[in-house]
């Protein structure tokens, strides 16, 4: 029972092995017992599957930022709660060895940190800073180590040699004390005196000097300063309280011989507590006025203590790993603690102050004075029992799964079953109202009343909501009130039932909470907690912030707290804020739950019976659950005001890491930001919840709960503050947090001036774009006129070929059919007009042939050109015996060649081949062309008499028109001749690209 502390007086000699054996034994035995007691403190421990280092702990000190840090043989590790980051002398050059002996505070802020070859440094303002080798002395182990009032370092080491460390130099101070060498211990007291445990010997320092206040004690000795002033002392197996004068007094004693087990660290926390960590019993607690009693530990050899500034008391084992143990207000009993099973159906308090409990097996069990009694598992006490309720005399009343209803009191016993006028043989609720009347909630038989000898029933026909009744309350107006698993709330009073309207879909009613001014409060299966005013009923559920929609049973304390008990396991709320939420003037609860942390891991509550859940006389609330009896004492509860230390880590820009600045700027595109981020509460860092926001993007602050980062993805250009905030396990926030600027720049598109620039630029790029527009349908215009007027000049050209070529020729021949008429008598002429006709006519198509030719469309190409070029001069020359040598490329290219351009080249060759045939007397003639560099290159060569000279002889018609077509047309006319050697004329006409035709 809590408050309950055996105490221990070990004799002044042990006499004989057997002695100390059976000691050791009834120790073990007791310990056991305690640790299924779970009596008021819960462990948690990490080890290396955790991320600890190693699961040997050497040292442990929590440094001004909140951090822990674990020495370990491993390396020195930095928790938060959550994660271990471990530094070795692979990552953090300044530690000689990853093995960190001991961890000791200085008066600003820092700590010193010695390794196992004597290595020292310090940590301060965020940074490992190694310490001057002469202070290694020797490379010996540093054993121990504190500072002084005037932030002096003292260490002893190993041997026993003691030396001072001030503003950097160090002082050796020999070997102090008496007998052989050994393991020496320092400790500076609340007044800044520096004491020294040396093998036998106990005295403290004066002016660097050694002063003794004890000699000749039974080794090995251990100290630790007490919060009174003075020292806590054990030596041998004796704990003393040592004033600060050195005047000591024995307070308790070990209970094992010192050889077979010492101590080996001492530490007072802020309770008075003193505990005693030994190097093969575990961990002793003493409390002035109670005695010694041990505490379970994951190992049994205990190597260091240390209290944090939420009170939470860390031990370091030698091969356990990291233990934390708190003081809860929570005990459990258990089948461990003497319940026959771990499961417990309901319990409750009889008048004469002891509980009673239902095991789910075993029979009905009591507890009286911290002794467990189990009634015999036989008639009427079988193993199908279900509830116990109080009777007002003294008694208790007892439902049964299948056989009905019990009374109990001092052994007598009565029974009864639906024979004896039961509505049905199991009965889920019991409650004995004040005028001594039983009311009996039965599983599917309604509510039935058993008064006097009477039993009465009530039914839906008799307003009842439900024939399932889960609870039973009576208020201070003597009004019954009872719940039902369909949802139903009714008022029985004067006889009557008044049903309450309830909000719809909240399961069964499974706890009634009465108020004194006239309010309800329920637990239900699926709807939270309902408060219930005449008229009105208001839910709070999970959307408010309760843990869990199902309410098992509800227990309030003398704080107006309620204490629920859930499938998620037990949480508080403050009344205050419920009703407040209740009312729609809060949106969201504080609540606070209890699991892991406070030895309450996995803890369920089915709540099948009633009462399953009990306020005692003494303040405590138990709850039965699926793994024992959970007691809670609410006078015991430590609301842990100390809010959490919040540090942004790291943080993370498009997945590389931003130095921790002032204000970090981004350049543009810098867009994606992760936060990672902690806060220091190491009492529950499971219940650590969080907020945090970024101002100038997140309207209000974000609920992230549990969740130690945050994630922003495509943030716009602009200037951003990230804060977090978190809380404690009791909901005490840090509001100041923890906070980071950052700027991220613009694209030049995202610039303040940019639009005013666009808008102008886009102005501009409108009235450009119309001028085009205005342009474009002007040069359509125009394009179009030229067209109707080339057109016209080609129409015009036709005609004139027609009239000056084709028309002539027919005219020729209608001149030489007259003349061969008129001369049908002289046969020799008429046949000589007649092949002239024939010659004329042949000229006459083929000048048809030309104009078609240069009419159609579809020889508008260079390949068309070159083709008929090479037929026509074929066709010219061929007559006159002149041999033709064409060098016209296999693929000439099908480049765009317009109409006019086409008919004017064509004519020029005409021109050409014309003069050849009359002039040049040629034999041979040269026709190249090609396509290069943009134009078209036409040459005709001869090899005839060649020209008279250069410039060219007046007379020369031919050429001039051949220059003047092709000048027209942008080109260009050279002709090379030599008398006797023919003449080369080479035409170079520009090419327009295709889309230009």
């Amino acid at each position: 029972m809590s408050g309950n502390w055996p105490t221990y007086s070990a004799p002044a000699t042990f006499s004989g092995v057997a002695r100390s054996g059976a000691l050791a034994l009834l120790w073990i035995a007791l310990l056991w017992r305690v640790a299924g007691a779970r009596d008021g403190h819960a462990l948690a421990v990490w080890q290396t599957e955790e991320g600890l280092p190693n699961n040997g702990v050497q040292a442990i000190h929590q440094a001004a930022d909140g951090y822990l840090w674990v020495g370990t043989s491993r390396g020195l590790a930095r928790f938060d709660g959550v994660r271990f980051t471990v530094l070795t002398p692979k990552n953090e050059p300044v530690l000689t060895s990853e093995r960190i002996w001991r961890l000791c505070p200085d008066r600003r802020g820092g700590f010193w940190i010695a390794d196992d070859e004597g290595g020292l440094c310090f940590w301060r303002n965020g940074r490992l800073h190694r310490f001057s080798a002469d202070a290694r002395q020797g490379a010996r182990r540093i054993f121990s180590m504190c500072c002084d009032r005037e932030d002096r370092l003292w260490t002893v080491t190993l041997e026993g040699e003691v030396a001072c460390i001030e503003a950097g130099q160090v002082r050796q101070l020999g070997r102090p004390g008496q007998g052989a060498r050994g393991p020496s211990c320092l400790a500076a007291d609340l007044d800044g005196t520096v004491w020294l445990a040396s093998h036998s010997s106990l005295g403290f320092f004066r002016s660097n000097n050694w002063v003794s206040v004890a000699e000749n004690l039974a080794p090995p000795l251990e100290i630790a300063p007490r919060r009174a002033g003075g020292l806590w002392l054990v030596a041998g197996q004796r704990i003393y309280e040592v004033q600060p004068g050195g005047a000591r007094r024995e307070v308790a004693a070990l209970p094992w011989p010192a050889e077979d087990t010492n101590a080996r660290q001492l530490l007072e926390d802020r309770r008075g507590t003193l505990w005693i960590g030994t190097s093969r019993r575990g961990l002793l607690a003493w409390r002035n006025g109670g005695g010694l009693r041990p505490l379970p530990t994951s190992h049994q050899s205990i190597l260091t203590l240390y209290e944090d500034r939420e009170g939470s008391l860390w031990v370091g084992t030698q091969g356990g790993g990291l233990n934390r143990i708190r003081e809860t207000p929570f005990e459990v009993f258990d089948a461990r603690s003497g319940l026959p099973s771990d499961i417990v159906h309901s319990l409750a308090e009889d008048r004469s102050g002891r509980m009673w409990f239902v095991p789910q097996s075993g029979g009905l069990t009591f507890l009286s004075n911290g002794v467990w009694h189990t009634l015999p598992s036989q008639p009427p006490f079988g193993t199908q029992l279900l509830g116990v309720a109080p009777a007002a005399d003294g008694g208790v009343w007892i439902t049964t799964i299948y056989d009905g209803l019990i009374y109990w009191r001092e052994g007598q016993t009565r029974s009864w079953t639906p024979a004896e006028g039961l509505a049905g043989p199991r009965v889920d609720a019991l409650l004995e109202d004040r005028q001594r009347r039983l009311w009996l909630g039965y599983h599917a038989e309604g509510l039935g009343c058993l008064e006097g000898t009477r039993l009465l029933r009530y039914t839906t026909a008799d307003g009842l909501p439900g024939m399932s009744v889960r609870a039973l309350a009576e208020d201070g107006l003597n009004r019954l009130w009872i719940g039902t698993a369909d949802g139903g709330l009714t008022r029985w009073s004067e006889g009557r039932l008044s049903p309450e309207r309830l909000p719809p879909g909240i399961g069964a009613v499974n706890a009634i909470v009465p108020l004194e001014d006239g309010t309800l409060w329920l637990g239900t299966l699926a709807g939270g907690l309902v408060r219930v005013r005449p008229g009105w009923a208001a839910r709070v559920s999970t959307a408010q912030g309760l843990p869990d929609d199902f309410v098992a049973n509800v227990l309030p304390d003398d704080a107006d707290n309620f204490w629920c008990a859930s499938s998620k396991g037990l949480f508080r709320v403050s009344l205050r804020d419920l009703n407040a939420v209740a009312d729609g003037r809060l949106s969201r609860l504080e609540v606070c739950t209890y699991g892991r942390s406070d030895g309450l891991a996995d803890f369920t509550f089915p709540g099948t019976a009633h009462p399953s859940a009990w306020r005692a006389r003494d303040g405590r609330l138990w709850f039965a659950s699926a793994k024992g009896a959970v007691v809670v004492d609410p006078a015991r509860l430590e609301i842990n005001r100390e809010p959490p230390p919040v540090w942004i880590e790291e943080i993370l820009c498009q997945g590389r890491t931003v130095e921790l600045t002032d204000v970090a700027e981004m350049p543009a595109g810098r867009r994606d930001w992760e936060f990672r981020f902690t806060a220091l509460s190491l009492v529950a860092p499971e219940k650590v919840r969080f907020r945090h926001r970024l101002l100038g993007y997140d309207a209000d602050w974000v609920e992230a709960g549990a969740s130690r980062q945050a994630r922003y993805e495509g943030l716009p250009p602009g200037n951003y503050r990230f804060q977090v905030i978190a809380c404690n396990n009791d909901g005490v926030w840090n509001e100041a947090g923890a906070s980071f600027r950052f700027t991220i720049a613009p694209y030049v598109w995202e610039t303040a001036w940019f639009p005013a620039v666009a808008a102008t630029v886009g102005i501009g790029v409108l009235a450009l774009t119309a001028r085009w527009v205005v342009v474009r349908r002007l040069r359509r215009r125009i394009a179009l006129l030229e067209q109707q007027h080339l057109v016209e000049k080609e129409r015009t050209r036709i005609a004139r070929d027609i009239h000056d070529e084709l028309g002539a020729s027919l005219t020729r021949i209608g001149l030489l059919a007259d003349l061969a008429r008129k001369c049908a008598e002289r046969p020799a002429e008429v046949a000589t007009d007649l092949s002239q006709i024939a010659t004329t006519a042949r000229q006459a198509v083929q000048a048809m042939d030309a104009i078609v030719w240069a009419v159609n469309p579809q020889n508008d190409s260079v390949e068309k050109f070159a083709d008929y070029l090479s037929h026509f001069a074929e066709t010219l020359l061929q007559p006159a015996n002149i041999r033709c040598r064409l060098e016209v490329p296999s693929d000439v290219p099908d480049h765009p060649l317009g109409t006019e351009a086409r008919h004017n080249l064509f004519l020029a060759a005409k021109e050409a081949l014309n003069n050849i045939v009359k002039h040049a007397a040629a034999t041979e003639v040269w026709i190249r062309l090609r396509c290069q560099a943009g134009e078209l290159r036409l040459g005709i060569e001869d090899n005839g008499c060649g020209l008279a000279g250069t410039p060219l002889p007046p007379g020369r018609d031919g050429l001039r028109n051949i220059h003047r077509r092709i000048e027209n047309l942008g080109g260009q006319v050279t002709v090379a001749s030599e008398p006797a050697r023919g003449t080369r004329l080479t035409i170079r006409l520009p090419l327009k690209a295709p889309c230009q035709d």
